[in-house]
């Protein structure tokens, strides 16, 4: 058994990519990027909750809004930020703020939309994510 959530919101920001290919894009650009955030734990936390509903957009808009992904976002300034990566990097960052938590939660999906009908996605199951912890809590010891 397990709870899930899920937040959606929007931030703007600006990015250019690096490709292999001539393309416009290759030139800086900004979008309105539309995120949906899926938080999972298989129990709820000292407040009832898989987590605070504003904490999940809190942290990513603080983070992302109204910046350059390519130069003010440590998770992808070593990285092509394209919309896949950038799914990633906010599924990795949220991972971290959750663990304090202490209920398991982690984010199972991150739906990245950059222009409407532009969606990727980054998903993260269950067995890699128990491995994770294990190897944490191994390591804590």
């Amino acid at each position: 058994m397990s709870y899930r959530v899920k937040r959606a919101f929007s931030f703007a920001a600006a990015h250019y990519l690096r490709l292999d290919y001539p393309s416009p894009c290759a030139r800086l650009h900004g979008h309105n990027w539309n995120v949906v955030v899926s938080v999972e734990a298989p129990r709820l936390d000292a407040n009832g909750m898989v987590c605070d509903f504003s904490r999940i957009k809190q942290t990513v808009v603080e983070r992302f809004d109204h910046r350059s992904l390519n130069d003010d976002v440590e998770a992808l300034a070593t990285t092509n930020p394209t919309a896949e990566n950038i799914a990633k990097a906010i599924a990795d960052l949220l991972d971290v703020e959750l663990r304090s938590a202490g209920n398991g939660a982690f984010v199972r999906r991150v739906d990245v939309e950059e222009s409407p009908g532009s969606i990727a996605s980054f998903v993260r199951d269950a067995a890699e994510t128990e491995a994770e912890r294990k190897t944490e809590t191994e390591a804590a010891r």
